[in-house]
């Protein structure tokens, strides 16, 4: 968890070090644009993360240049450009393999009860950062001029060690739920509190959630996922009956979990040591629906809900097998053959999580194997990778 390690001093104070963590490439893209009489600015990440003392890596660009110039501009200076934005107009700018940004030209949204945003290009820093989540998140940095803009009290709001919307919480968070998966991210991310009105709308939206970009929903529940300890922004997706409008034809539990119960099951999920963001999921949904019989209907469900591709339901799919084929009796063969079906790597992840599994379930069968299985298992990994070392050596 990332935590500010001193009090925050005045925004102008971040000017030095936000200034000297910007990479050499990043500038070479300001200056191609600058030439061409373009506005830049560095948003979001970059600038949250200087101003909480965290390591300043995810640069995003906006700009009043419209996608077909940036490429245009960039293009001719000899950097390769991508557009990965569709409609929102965001540009993949790859100086070289290592320094790879993202580029959106100035934009608004607006909003429908019926379907996807409407994208709207505008020409001007103040239309664009109305329409961003939270108001830290609407603090803009200008590379040029050495200042920081914080028109919507963003950094006020850091200080104060809280999350809020710029403008009315309910009408942001119904406008796109994954607004709300952000939100999780925060909470389990940085030592911030949710402001009462957000949490009001976030608990009254709850199951209504729409998402619309599967891409940007994949990508902050992964990284929800996958932070040393989810466990608070988790606890909000299931307070809220979130995680059911993400998933709502997979069997999540049905009963209503008090409080004790399903901290104890997040922390539990916490504990998967696994970097596998498939093991993670897996795990997760599997700690937190109802003891059922599953068929391979309940994870094809999952796939659909989040829109992912074939070869990431195929990793899916074969996490649910390997589990559901794990053997009953730590029998040396038998523990063999499945963690060469399984694969090493995802093998030793899911015993992990099948024991933290069997300790909420209290499961005294398995659990009283537990230590005879892992010197099994601890055996059997061993010896496949010492043969897989000795293999590339003869290579």
């Amino acid at each position: 968890m990332s935590k500010n390690p001193e009090p925050m001093r005045k925004l102008s104070d971040y000017t030095s070090i936000l200034s000297n963590s910007i990479p050499t490439e990043l500038r070479l893209v300001f200056e191609i644009l600058w030439a061409q009489h373009k506005e830049v600015y560095i948003v979001g990440g970059a600038i949250r993360d200087c101003l909480l003392g965290s390591p300043t890596i995810d640069f995003d660009i906006i700009t009043d240049a419209r996608p077909e110039e940036v490429e245009k501009f960039l293009n001719a200076k000899g950097i390769k450009t991508r557009p990965i934005g569709g409609e929102f107009g965001t540009i993949l700018a790859i100086v070289d393999k290592n320094a790879v940004f993202d580029i959106s030209t100035f934009r608004r949204e607006i909003y429908s009860s019926s379907g996807p945003p409407e994208i709207v290009f505008v020409d001007s820093l103040e239309e664009d950062l109305p329409r961003r989540d939270f108001s830290f998140n609407a603090i803009a940095y200008d590379p040029r001029n050495r200042r920081f803009i914080d028109k919507h009290d963003g950094f006020r709001d850091l200080k104060q060690g809280i999350i809020q919307t710029i403008g009315d919480a309910y009408t942001r968070i119904s406008e796109d739920g994954t607004r709300i998966i952000r939100l999780a991210r925060f909470v389990s991310q940085f030592e911030l509190k949710i402001h009462p009105n957000l949490l009001a709308a976030t608990l009254s939206i709850g199951k209504k959630a729409r998402f619309f970009s599967y891409t940007m929903l994949q990508k902050e529940f992964f990284k929800l996922l996958l932070l040393p300890d989810p466990t608070k922004g988790l606890r909000l997706l299931w307070d809220a009956k979130v995680l059911s409008a993400l998933f709502p034809n997979f069997p999540l539990s049905k009963s209503n979990v008090d409080s004790v119960k399903s901290e104890k099951i997040l922390k539990k999920f916490s504990k998967i040591p696994s970097r596998d963001v498939w093991v993670k999921l897996f795990g997760l949904l599997l700690f937190l629906s109802d003891n059922i019989e599953y068929s391979e209907e309940n994870w094809l469900s999952v796939c659909l809900d989040l829109k992912i591709t074939d070869r990431e339901q195929k990793k899916l799919l074969h996490i649910f097998r390997s589990w559901l084929n794990f053997p009953q009796f730590p029998e040396f063969k038998k523990l063999k053959q499945w963690i060469r079906a399984t694969g090493i790597n995802t093998s030793e992840n899911l015993v992990e999580l099948i024991f933290l599994k069997a300790e909420l379930e209290e499961l005294s069968d398995i659990l009283i194997k537990k230590e005879q299985y892992i010197k099994e298992v601890q055996i059997i990994l061993e010896s496949f990778r010492r043969s897989s070392s000795d293999n590339k050596k003869k290579d």
